[in-house]
């Protein structure tokens, strides 16, 4: 703190001294010596010090009034003067600076006010650039505003004002621009009142006339984004602001932009051109060239651009390693391989086995992907097999079914079994470890006592990489020869299996995204070690890729011709080059959601080239469902972080849906906490539930008795939509002509949920709720490879699924009408149906037990018959080993669960309060077994038959999950 005191330590005080003490100011030195004292500037003072005895110090004062000197003083004191003669000179600095500078001073605060005075508004790059200039102008730092006083008092209410502005700079913007919106949206009222058929919100309205450089305006369902976009062009034209022809108004679909159009046209009465990205694109080659290219007609016919990747497929197959890798994806790789031990469950195992399908070249179903490569192994060897042949010695007991090894190999007796363990020999958890450590150890005994040779195989060899190797030595150790098919023999056998197809079209996906995404080898590669569990099948994929796509751009470059993907990067090649100049002062964009990487970048290109073009996107981060396209929705939840400063308004009022769908669907859409937060609120008000889950016994079509009760409550012709989550769940054209027979008064339309987008209805029908591959939320998973080039995935499970069902929910005016599967519970009708936050109405007939499997609960629970009788098991057999006995009365129906009935004592084995399974044929009525309640109780006997009856279950040695559960019989009968 200042004015600080120097003095000499005392001792020093005993001798003679020039100076007694020296007081220290903010800008002066008061040198105080026996003839007096002498003040002088600090800012002119130059010091000097050594020492003088151990730890005191002599300074030397050199002045314009003369050389002073002050023995005995600490360090500290030294520390203290030098600094303030440091401060001083800066304090003079300063302080001539802003007298010299008041005509900057004056300069950047008539350039503010003219910002401010413009009609126009101010947008955040003009503001930052104005805060540059100021930056340069001398300011006080901390200590120093005293100086501010110093100066005439103009220069100090300069000074104060523009401090004031800089120190807080975003909120003097937003203060100035919505000063200019209110004058704005005073003087165009009567537009925005009438531009659209209804007057505009104050949100839409708001996005309108604020014309930040970039904008991103959120639009939930039914907000009225298209109204937006119609405004806006609108008042661009009416201020000024840009010619048509230097408007670029961007659609994702040519009929999107026909109706933009019409629709621009029709409201303001200016034509303005609204584009395709792929218009535009040719749009940019054709002009920077000089000559549009043609668009190769693989480019719109999916079977022609197959047919010609097949062509080339082959032609690359001539060299050795290529047709080597190629064979080895379509027959080890083709889809990806996961251990059992990374499933918490038997379900999810199965699940995923269904997913993949393992199935060999033979077109055999087999039961893991392990197996499928050991079958495709033999048959591409030349080795006959047998897959689960029955053992050559009877094993059949009234508790096991025949045993049949994995593999059989009649040329040389030798049975291959294959078993899922680590290398401890222990089995995934789910699969009861001990039981399965019990099969081996018996199948062992039992081949070492009938004298059969058995080989055998594990998963860890399959982890490790080393299956089908160690398979070959343990083989050739036997003596069997190895008879390898030729090459025309393999393609032969994957073109019969039709493997070549799929392979063509994950190869044209791959290439798509890979263009869109501007993805090299070296990044892909990059890409590929982010995935370490399908590193192999990935490196091997790329390998195949690296010699094909040069093919593919060499076959495109001999015709002369390009591919959509082609429009967007040659365009943005085009534009970075400079070779093209961007004319547009203003660019649009509806459906921004939707948007991928590819053309972000050459809107960011084309917004670059022309100074001060705005860019205006209208989107809902809520309808993002187009991954599988390319669509990167980290394009619109980062949108400022892609293109800088944003100016971002939600459109909070939706014209189409009443409070309660309204509720229930924003609830259900960010269930996802990635998505962004909105509050959208609706001009009308319900009394009934907005969603009906219509229960259905599976036997009868259910959608006549909801049209009929749709039909009941109409007042007027309304429109109804019949949503699926993929074509084959709607009704055939001639079941709908039924339907609209039967109902005239009503307009039936049936499609997909991603065809609706866009549209909307009175009612909405939403069939194909189930679970599975192909329910809804879908299962159907993605290639992995396609990670490499598609935008990151979500973490948060059915993401874009659950964005999808939001789509679907949110064409309805009135009300949605689920059609759940109620044995095959849809992940989202569970949450809908057991959370209270989700007001629904359950409708329609009681729901039964089908005949969907309880274990993978895809398949189909069908009788069949076997050597030892008639038995049920799963249509996925041998992938899901899902099996039931038979009723042990009639030896034919099967036990499904019971109810509670009044059947004489005598004719069950059970008491009527206890859970119970029923004879779906006779109608026997068994009690079911409470540890696994698939099973139920039989009488059994200990010893081999010959010891004391008790009840046991019937899934004892068998059944999904083998069960041990016993009790005894008491002689009550219970």
């Amino acid at each position: 703190m200042l004015p600080v005191d120097i003095k000499p330590v005392a001792l020093r005080r005993l001798f003679p001294q020039a100076v007694r003490a020296i007081q220290v100011g903010k800008d002066q030195l008061i040198i105080d010596r026996a003839a007096g004292k002498i003040t002088v500037d600090l800012h002119t003072v130059q010091i000097t010090s050594e020492d003088a005895w151990r730890l005191l110090a002599r300074v030397t004062l050199e002045t314009s009034s003369g050389t002073f000197h002050l023995d005995g003083v600490t360090h500290e004191a030294v520390s203290i003067l030098l600094e303030a003669t440091l401060r001083g000179k800066r304090r003079e600095t300063l302080r001539a600076a802003l007298r010299e500078g008041a005509a900057g001073m004056a300069n950047a605060l008539v350039a503010w006010d003219q910002l401010c005075a413009r009609d126009a508004y101010l947008t955040d790059r003009e503001a930052k650039t104005w805060l540059e200039t100021v930056g340069r102008l001398p300011r006080p730092g901390e200590g120093e505003a005293d100086l501010i006083e110093q100066l005439p008092s103009d220069l100090r209410d300069g000074l104060a004002r523009l401090s004031a502005v800089a120190a807080d700079l975003r909120a003097a913007v937003e203060k100035r621009n919505e000063q200019y919106a209110t004058a704005q949206l005073q003087e165009h009222q009567a537009f925005l009142d009438t531009v659209e058929s209804k007057p505009l919100t104050e949100r839409q309205r708001s996005a309108s006339v604020h014309d930040e450089e970039h904008a991103l305006v959120l639009a939930g369902a039914g907000t009225g984004k298209t109204s937006t976009i119609v405004a806006k062009v609108g008042f661009i034209l009416r201020k000024g602001w840009a010619r048509p022809e230097e408007i670029l108004l961007l659609a994702f679909t040519r009929k999107a932009a026909e109706e933009m159009q019409e629709r621009l046209q029709a409201r303001i009465g200016v034509e303005v051109p609204v584009r395709t990205f792929h218009a535009l694109g040719m749009e940019i080659i054709g002009e920077a060239t000089g000559k549009k290219p043609s668009l190769w007609v693989g480019a719109e016919d999916k079977a022609h651009k197959g047919r010609a990747l097949e062509e080339l497929i082959a032609q690359q197959l001539a060299d050795d390693s290529f047709r080597q890798d190629y064979l080895t994806f379509q027959t080890s790789l083709k889809k990806p391989y996961r251990p059992a031990w990374e499933f918490a469950s038997e379900q999810e195992y199965v699940q995923y086995l269904l997913d993949v399908e393992p199935r060999t070249l033979k077109g055999e179903r087999v039961k893991s992907y392990e197996e499928c490569d050991l079958s495709n192994w033999l048959l591409i060897n030349g080795i006959r097999y047998e897959y689960e042949r029955s053992y050559e010695h009877d094993t059949a007991s009234p508790d096991y079914r025949q045993y049949k090894p994995d593999f059989y190999l009649p040329d040389y007796g030798i049975y291959i079994e294959h078993w899922g363990v680590d290398r401890q020999e222990r089995a995934a958890p789910f699969m009861n470890p001990a039981k399965y450590q019990e099969k081996m150890q018996w199948a062992r005994a039992l081949h070492g006592e009938k004298g059969t040779r058995l080989v055998e195989t594990f998963s860890w060899e399959r982890q490790e990489g080393v299956l089908l190797s160690s398979l070959e030595k343990k083989l050739e150790a036997l003596g069997v020869e190895r008879h390898p098919i030729t090459v025309e023999q393999a393609l032969e056998i994957l073109n019969a299996t039709g493997r070549t197809g799929p392979f063509a079209d994950l190869l044209a996906t791959f290439i798509g995204h890979c263009k869109s995404a501007g993805l090299d080898q070296k990044a892909l590669a990059e890409k590929a070690k982010e995935s370490p569990n399908q590193a192999g099948r990935n490196a091997l994929f790329l390998r195949l890729f690296e010699r094909l796509y040069p093919a593919y751009t060499a076959l495109l470059a001999g015709l002369g011709a390009i591919d959509f993907e082609d429009m967007i990067v040659l365009a943005q090649q085009l534009v970075a080059e400079g070779r093209y100049c961007s004319r547009f002062r203003y660019i649009l964009i509806d459906e921004y959601q939707d948007i991928a990487v590819g053309r972000a970048r050459l809107i960011k290109l084309l917004k670059g080239q022309m100074p001060g073009a705005k860019l205006f996107c209208v989107g809902d981060d809520w309808q993002s469902i187009y991954r599988f396209a390319g669509s990167n929705l980290s394009l619109t939840t980062g949108f400022e972080d892609f293109f800088g400063f944003t100016r971002q308004t939600a459109l909070d009022r939706t014209f189409r849906f009443h409070d309660k769908l309204c509720a229930f669907s924003s609830r259900f859409v960010q269930k996802n906490p990635s998505q962004l937060r909105k509050e959208l609120t609706t001009e009308r008000t319900a009394a009934e539930p907005p969603v009906v889950l219509w229960a259905t016994d599976g036997k009868h079509d259910p959608v006549p008795a909801i049209l009929a009760d749709i039909d009941a409550k109409r007042q007027a012709k309304r429109l109804k939509v019949l949503l699926g989550r993929y074509k084959h769940t709607l009704p055939k054209p001639d079941v709908l002509g039924v339907y609209q027979a039967q109902f005239p008064s009503l307009d039936i339309v049936a499609m997909t949920a991603h065809a609706s987008k866009g549209l909307e209805a009175d009612y909405v029908i939403l069939l194909g709720v189930k679970q599975g591959r192909r329910g809804f939320p879908s299962e159907m998973q993605d290639d992995p490879v396609l990670e490499l080039v598609l935008p990151e995935s979500e973490s948060f499970p059915f993401a874009e699924e659950r964005r999808l069902f939001y789509v679907a929910l949110t064409r309805a005016r009135e009300r949605v009408y689920l059609i759940p599967d109620f044995t095959s519970y849809s992940p989202f009708v569970r949450e809908i149906h057991d959370e209270d936050l989700y007001e629904k109405e359950i409708l329609g007939e009681v729901a039964r037990l089908s005949d969907v499997c309880p274990l993978c609960r895809r398949g189909e629970v069908k009788q069949r018959t076997g050597p030892h009788g008639t038995f049920y098991s799963c249509s996925n057999y041998p992938v899901c080993p899902h099996k039931e006995r038979t009723c042990p009365r009639c030896k034919q129906g099967r036990m499904v669960p019971g109810e509670d009935t009044q059947q004489p004592a005598g004719e069950t084995t059970v008491k009527r309060e206890v859970p119970t399974r029923r004879c779906g044929s006779c109608g026997f009525l068994a009690r079911q077994c409470p540890r696994c309640d698939s099973g139920w109780l039989v009488e059994r006997r200990g010893k081999s038959g010959g010891g004391k009856p008790f009840w046991g279950c019937s899934n004892y040695g068998s059944g999904a999950v083998p069960c041990r559960h016993m009790e005894p019989i008491h002689t009550d009968g219970g």
